[in-house]
């Protein structure tokens, strides 16, 4: 099963790098009946725009097809936002900061993980060793795999081979780029690249399953003009506004790689579709974008990086490395 392609329409503005081959995700994560099919771009569009990626489409068994969304062309009126889709600048207003998204399941059938696990380091598989309940334990070996998988298609290794860096904080690094960022919740990990020309750029993730929480978490851990704006929102769009809060707030901290050193009261970050930072200590929000994505029904996602203003896009990729074969 391949590392996936996102539902509904979360999924159709979503720009895709190459010729894909899709296949849906467990049930679990989707629910049943869902088709996700690849649509090349008509030819009027690509005479138009040069080689343009294809559009993804979702759609459910008997539901008449929507228009599928693609990257805006000049003259063009975009469609209305979805989450996690961003129209790339047009060539005046400079150039995009591309951020490759990777989406997979963290469990395997059983008899793959012997073959996963001689992916690792001693280092890696010394830790994974660790975990006490078995779920955790597998779920650390089929990340740490499929990273190394990824990792090494995008850079041309040995996914053996790959050494990591580690900062004072604990954030992983690969000597030479690209940058990169791993996320998990429950079974489902994602994965933001940049640009291999561009390893110094920090670059954060974060993903959460939506579930019931506590409002004084979001006291202890949110700024005050976080949770005065959280705190004007109907209860019926509470929970997704603290986990839009919650997501972009850890991508940030994950891209910069402070780990809890950095206080959550020193920046505020939007809590609508539009994802951005609002204050920063330090610093100016406008050397940081951010963006919101919704992994799969029931979950939310942010990437966060600082390009210095230079705007960005996230876009749904695939390796070309054979797919991991989950049963």
């Amino acid at each position: 099963m391949q590392a996936g392609a996102l539902p509904g329409c979360h999924a159709r503005c979503l720009q895709l790098s190459g010729r894909l081959r899709f296949s849906a995700l467990e049930p679990e994560l989707y629910g049943k009946g869902w088709k996700i099919v690849s649509q090349p771009r008509r030819n009027a569009e690509r005479r138009s725009a040069g080689p343009a990626p294809a559009a993804v489409v979702a759609f459910r068994p008997g539901q008449r097809r929507g228009k599928t969304c693609s990257r805006p062309q000049p003259r063009t009126p975009p469609c209305a936002p979805c989450p996690g889709a961003v129209p790339a600048s047009s060539p005046q207003e400079g150039r995009v900061f591309d951020i490759g998204l990777h989406l997979w399941l963290l469990d395997p059938s059983d008899h793959l993980l012997p073959d996963l696990r001689r992916l690792l380091s001693e280092d890696e598989r010394a830790r994974a060793a660790r975990f006490v309940r078995p779920l955790d334990r597998d779920r650390y070996i089929t990340g740490r795999a499929r990273l190394r998988q990824i990792l090494a298609a995008a850079t041309g290794r040995d996914p053996r081979a790959l050494r990591f860096s580690y900062g004072a904080h604990g954030k992983p690094a690969l000597k030479g780029g690209p940058a990169f960022n791993l996320s998990h919740s429950g079974p489902l990990a994602a994965l933001a690249i940049g640009p291999a020309a561009t390893p110094a750029i920090g670059i954060g993730i974060d993903i959460e399953r939506i579930r019931p929480i506590e409002a004084a978490v979001a006291r202890r851990h949110f700024s005050p003009a976080e949770h005065a704006a959280l705190g004007q929102m109907p209860a019926a769009d509470w929970l997704t506004g603290f986990y839009r809060c919650w997501t972009r707030k850890e991508a940030l901290v994950k891209a910069q790689g402070t780990g809890l050193s950095m206080p959550l009261d020193s920046f505020d970050v939007s809590l609508t579709d539009n994802a951005r930072l609002e204050r920063i200590d330090g610093d100016s929000p406008g050397n940081w974008r951010m963006i919101h994505f919704n992994p799969a029904p029931g979950w939310v996602g942010a990437v966060a990086a600082r390009t210095g203003g230079q705007e960005i896009a996230l876009s749904l990729r695939e390796t070309g490395t054979p797919p991991l074969p989950f049963g």
